[in-house]
């Protein structure tokens, strides 16, 4: 298996990897989410209860989605990884 060239990444700044689009103005159907980013997305604040930290996901994912019929959140999860050669070694 080929592994990835990871110095090409260098030529495209962090910032043009981590923006996320302006889709503001763009009607959709559909709009799916990445579980996995959306974690990283919502801060926790201490103290905060669970009903509270599911608002905040909530009010986040429909935020996201204000102009989409229907929203999915994705938890993706892997019984194998394709990285999984590289740690055997």
């Amino acid at each position: 298996m080929n592994k990835a060239n990871k110095a090409g990444f260098s030529k495209t700044s962090l910032k043009e990897l981590t923006d996320p689009l302006d889709l503001t103005n763009q009607p959709c159907s559909s709009l799916v989410v990445d579980g996995g980013w959306l974690l990283y997305m919502v801060k926790w604040e201490q103290g905060q209860t669970w009903q509270e930290i599911a608002d905040s996901y909530l009010s986040c994912v429909q935020c996201l989605g204000s102009r989409s019929q229907k929203i999915i959140v994705v938890f993706d999860g892997y019984s194998s990884s394709p990285k999984d050669h590289d740690h055997c070694l």
